[in-house]
């Protein structure tokens, strides 16, 4: 079963960042309420007793440095023409990570398992400890065989609408389907690799063989186990991009119309400035 991935490339770049939960806010000003409390406790002790509290001051400066580090997170996703840009800045962090569309295996809602269904060469987290929203697991290709990367993430309704819209059927599907798209993947890296023992290339051959004979697809059998009543199509745990929808009162008509004005407001704009120039 051979696998294709669709994408939609010559879209005008999308950019969305992190928002902070007004609670989590609060919690973060409780929390320098009470680094303040310690400091001037630490000072009432030093000039009681003439003593320098050590520990507690390196207990604070780490309690301080965590807390600026999390209040002071940001990060920004922008869809490009040819893949996804994210950026985290902080303080004390600024991290850059670039990843093409074509190298995206897929994006699940992300869920804690004490088994992970893949090997992760390793995770990042890409998104602001202040954001509430429901987090993500991308998964995509980073040139290995057995292993691959995964990005944490969060974001808004309209951005993994965007998302959806270069990246079809591969943004905010359930992870058995992403896990899929995995395994198939390195399975034909494995193959191209030159590495399989012969007898074992012949079985995987004859397996394709037998795909063959089924008459269908990788993308076939995915849309078969979408069905109601199936782990990937009738699960209640799964997250879908529907519901985020739902949740934040997304009309995509609405959101349509107004990016279409918009569109219209900034070719005027530069029409008019091109227009201004050439008097000039």
């Amino acid at each position: 079963m051979a696998q294709t991935k669709k994408t939609k490339a010559g879209k005008k770049d999308f950019s969305a960042s992190s928002t902070p939960s007004r609670k989590y806010l609060i919690a973060a000003y409780i929390g320098g309420l009470a680094l303040a409390g310690y400091v001037v406790r630490l000072a009432w002790v030093y000039m009681t007793y003439h003593v320098l509290p050590l520990q507690g001051i390196i207990l604070f400066i780490i309690a301080a440095c965590f807390l600026l580090k999390v209040v002071t997170a940001k990060c920004t996703y922008t869809l490009g023409e040819e893949g996804l840009t994210l950026q985290k800045k902080s303080l004390f962090q600024n991290r850059t990570i670039y990843v093409a569309y074509k190298d995206i295996f897929g994006v699940h809602h992300f869920k804690n398992q004490l088994m992970k269904p893949a090997t992760y060469r390793y995770t990042r987290h890409m998104y602001s400890q202040l954001d509430n929203r429901e987090i993500w697991s991308l998964l995509y290709d980073i040139g290995e065989v057995e292993k691959i990367g995964r990005i944490m993430m969060t974001g808004s309704a309209a951005f993994w609408h965007e998302f959806s819209l270069r990246l079809p059927d591969r943004v905010a599907i359930p992870q058995e389907e992403v896990i899929a798209y995995v395994y198939q993947g390195m399975r034909e890296k494995l193959i191209a690799s030159g590495k399989v023992p012969p007898e074992l290339l012949q079985k995987l051959k004859e397996a394709e063989a037998a795909d063959a004979e089924d008459d269908m697809t990788f993308e076939e059998g995915i849309e078969q186990l979408r069905q109601e009543g199936t782990d990937m199509g009738g699960s209640d745990y799964e997250v879908t991009l529907e519901d985020i929808k739902e949740k934040e009162g997304f009309n995509e008509e609405e959101y349509n119309a107004a990016k279409h004005d918009r569109a219209e407001t900034e070719a005027a704009e530069k029409k008019t400035e091109a227009e201004t120039n050439t008097k000039k």
